[in-house]
């Protein structure tokens, strides 16, 4: 929110704000009159003179911040709007004066204690801050109340077979699993949180830190501490890779870019760095939707470590370039039209599938993501096929696809795209393998029977002793009649097993929905996302 304040009439007022889509959903879910604290803080009017956290930003010209964990801290006591604050289960605020011309106010932002990042984010953020970076392992640590705990962590092969050939089992990030930490002391964590700011330990064995005394046994020097939604993501290195703070912390992968790149649907995610003495990008980052195990594998048929083979020019005019030098979003609709500076990397997009680019500029590079269109590649077929675009299929009808369905070009429709048919692909083994069967079959009895034209004039066989080969009319009549019942039988016996399952799936949420309902009964009133103003929900219930 940005207070703006009125010095002629001596306050403060909300002139603008914005929320979090996802938290908003959250906090509808929660409270039931609709409210929000952003809502609620627009109908406060401020006194210049009083001693808030707005005010006092105003008026040092510094950023204060607010933690709303510790009832009895200054700013969180003079804070009218704590309670508030609380009740929607906001963690900290943070409040930074703005000066433009002769215009003053006070830029407030915060997040909630129940924000957390999507599994996938979180891994997707946790492998490209590593990859980025050199760093041997990264930890995201998630706060709760007074103290943070390892939710997940990961070590770079190198950094593990590193200590595995000095004889050692057990990695730094094997410590880190077993520990919890205090945001009440002064450990870079704890301040990292604290002051949602980024922190560079140089000498991680002089840090305030229970786990100083092990660092170096394992092999880490210097470590360094990003703030993320719910928490912060720590990760390290061993001596001589990083020369200083430039290295560690000059590119933060962003998890809000992250997060939406992951719910637009992308299927990867390439941080392509800029090398100022090459004059070109590299990749420096990459994480594939959906198979985490070749983001440090040799594993080469991947779109991302071929994508990483392309020679891209920072003063090029690609997407990539184009985005950095702008510093500005640039989103590709259509791979198969934009005119890519290097044509293999538009044949690599058309090989895998990727029909949209997106490239987001940042400090030192550029966060490219992509969405496959179609399958996993245009050149798949057979099971390959079937299997890489099953997850891109409806199995139910909604309102588009029955405006298709009763449409009266259905049928042209359906000709004119039978080269693009899915089930062609998936089967194009078995068609083929008949289609040369029938036109082998039908070249042989051209040679063998000759042929009647279309004036009706028989031209005699050029091999008339080879015999003509065909099955009896009788065959097809009598197996007609049989093929046609056993087809209507395993076509009702296949949808009554679909239906027969959407009904247990039904069943199985209700009974989800009454076990929430009855297990809500039993939660103490602390404890119940519907205490204090939220008990509009539980009365419901």
């Amino acid at each position: 929110m940005f207070w703006k304040a009125d010095f002629a009439n001596n306050e403060l007022k909300v002139t603008g704000f914005y929320e979090n889509p996802r938290d908003a959903k959250r906090r509808l879910a929660l409270r039931g009159d609709g409210k929000s604290f952003v809502q609620i803080s627009r109908e406060f009017t401020l006194d210049l003179d009083g001693l808030g956290p707005v005010q006092e930003s105003l008026r040092t010209g510094k950023e204060v911040f607010v933690g709303f964990e510790n009832d009895d801290a200054y700013p969180c006591k003079s804070m009218r709007r704590s309670a508030f604050a609380k009740e929607f289960q906001l963690a900290f605020a943070d409040f930074v004066p703005v000066k433009e011309g002769n215009q003053l106010g006070v830029l407030e932002f915060g997040f909630s204690s129940t924000s957390e990042l999507n599994p996938i984010t979180l891994d997707a953020t946790l492998q490209m801050q590593v990859q980025s970076t050199t760093a041997a392992f990264g930890v995201y640590w998630k706060t709760e109340g007074l103290t943070a705990r390892p939710v997940k962590a990961i070590a770079s092969p190198w950094y593990a077979e590193q200590l595995k050939a000095q004889g050692k089992q057990y990695t730094f990030v094997d410590i880190a699993q077993q520990s919890t930490a205090s945001l009440t002391g002064e450990s870079p964590l704890a301040r990292a949180i604290r002051t949602r700011s980024k922190v560079y330990v140089p000498d991680a064995s002089t840090m305030d830190d229970p786990r100083a005394s092990v660092a170096a046994d394992y092999g880490i020097s210097s470590l360094a501490y990003v703030p993320v939604v719910g928490g912060v993501i720590e990760y390290g290195v061993p001596p001589g890779v990083w020369a200083g703070e430039q290295d560690a912390l000059a590119q933060t992968v962003p998890n809000e870019e992250v997060d939406v790149a992951i719910d637009s649907g992308c299927s990867y995610l390439l941080f392509w760095k800029a090398n100022w003495n090459t004059g070109r990008f590299e990749v420096a980052a990459s994480y594939e939707v959906g198979d985490d195990s070749k983001l440090f594998s040799d594993v080469k048929e991947t779109y991302a470590s071929n994508a990483a083979k392309s020679v891209l020019d920072i003063q090029g005019s690609g997407p990539i370039a184009i985005a950095f030098r702008s510093a500005a979003r640039l989103d590709v609709a259509d791979t198969s039209t934009f005119p890519f500076a290097d044509q293999n990397r538009r044949e690599l997009c058309m090989e895998w599938g990727v029909g949209k680019i997106t490239a987001i500029p940042l400090e030192t590079g550029v966060l490219e993501f992509g969405k496959v269109t179609k399958d996993k590649r245009d050149t798949t077929t057979g099971s390959e096929y079937k299997e890489t675009s099953r997850q891109y299929r409806r199995t139910v009808f909604m309102h588009n696809e029955w405006k298709d369905h009763r449409s009266t070009s259905r049928f042209i429709d359906s000709i004119t795209s039978t080269l693009q048919s899915g089930v062609l692909r998936g089967r194009q083994d078995e068609v083929t393998a008949i289609t040369a069967f029938a036109a082998a079959l039908v070249g042989w009895n051209l040679l063998a029977g000759g042929v009647t034209g279309l004036g009706m004039v028989r031209h005699e066989p050029l091999l008339p002793y080879l015999p003509v080969m065909s099955l009896p009319m009788s065959f097809f009549s009598l197996t007609g009649s049989s093929l046609g019942l056993l087809l209507v039988f395993r076509t009702n016996a296949a949808y009554a097993r679909w239906d027969d399952a959407r009904k247990q799936w039904g069943s199985i949420i209700n009974q989800c929905r009454s076990l929430v309902r009855q297990a809500n009964t039993f939660f103490v009133d602390e404890r119940y996302p519907g205490f204090g103003a939220f008990q509009i929900g539980r009365a419901h219930v």
